[in-house]
Formats: structure tokens, sequence, C-alpha cells
């Protein structure tokens, strides 16, 4: 099994948005109207995506910050390339120890909690199931990050694939 650099995890948390569903506009198969029925209220597709995202940019805007805060980093020093590469700007590489305890430490627990709290949204009307069943793969994924890597279990450290940030001048 080939395991991502948590590097790039890390600053992919940091770039944008990583639970499904989030800043998605589109409102797949739906008018948009709001349906009701005997009970509590029901929120349309629309309504609902637009909760899901408020929480995700909440936790997103979090993450970043402790990010900044932790690593003293800001958006000039470093970029995220098409494939997913982090390239930084020369001497602000954070170290891999320090890119992994930020990661398992800060922000996969945010991952959880923001999922837990998207999972308490209640879904629109008919997509119960389609909505448990993205969140469900969303948490795998979760806790797939959290699993330590054969290479760390051995001690070896993070990996330098060609993948791994870079840093550039």
């Amino acid at each position: 099994m080939r395991v991502r650099p948590l590097a790039a995890v890390l600053l992919g948390l940091l770039a944008g948005p990583v639970i499904a569903g989030c800043g998605d506009d589109e409102v797949a198969g739906g008018d948009g109207d709001r349906v009701t029925t005997s009970g509590p209220l029901v929120p349309s597709k629309r309504d609902y995506i637009s909760q899901a995202d408020g929480l995700c940019a909440f936790y997103e805007t979090r993450v970043e910050e402790l990010g900044k805060e932790r690593f003293g980093l800001n958006a000039k020093d470093f970029k995220v390339l098409p494939s997913g590469q982090i390239v930084f700007r020369a001497g602000h590489r954070p170290s891999d120890a320090a890119i992994e305890d930020f990661v398992l430490g800060t922000a996969i627990p945010n991952l959880r909690e923001e999922l837990n709290e998207v999972r308490g949204l209640t879904p629109p009307a008919g997509d119960g199931a389609a909505v448990a069943a993205i969140y469900d793969a969303a948490s795998r994924a979760v806790d797939r990050l959290a699993r330590p890597s054969a290479r760390r279990r051995r001690g070896q450290g993070a990996s330098r694939r060609s993948s791994a940030p870079r840093e550039v001048p």
C-alpha cells in the first residue's frame, strides 16, 4: 500500500476543504424547495449544502489558523501544485516530525469533529442513505490518515518520495 506523505496531507488541509460535500454548490436533482413533514422541518438540498459549507469553512479556517500559528507559515511560504505536491519557499518547510505531530494531534482530531458536526445535520428528504455513505467513506479516509505507516512503525521517519514537500529558492 502506498502512503501519501503526511506533509502533503497537512498542507492539503490548509489549502482547502477535505470533507466530501464541502464547497459543492451544485444541488444534484433538487429544485431547492423546502420540504416539510408532520415532524421537524427537513432542509432542502440547497439549505443542507449551505449548512455543511458553513461548518466546513469554520473547521478549514480553524485548522489553517492553528497551522499558521504552529509553523509560522502564510500563503506566500508554500504553494500547492495541481498534482497535490507542496513546494515550500526556502527555509520555510517544517520538519517531517513537526508535520506528523500537527497532522496527528491537530488536523485529524479537527477533521473528526468536523465530520461529526456535519453528520449531525438533518439531511434532505430521501438523501439520508447517500449522505451517510459519503460520511462513512470520509470517516474511513480520516481513520487511514491516522494509522501509522509501515515506515513510521519501523522508526524510519517520513518518506522523501517525489510527491513529498520540497523547498525552492
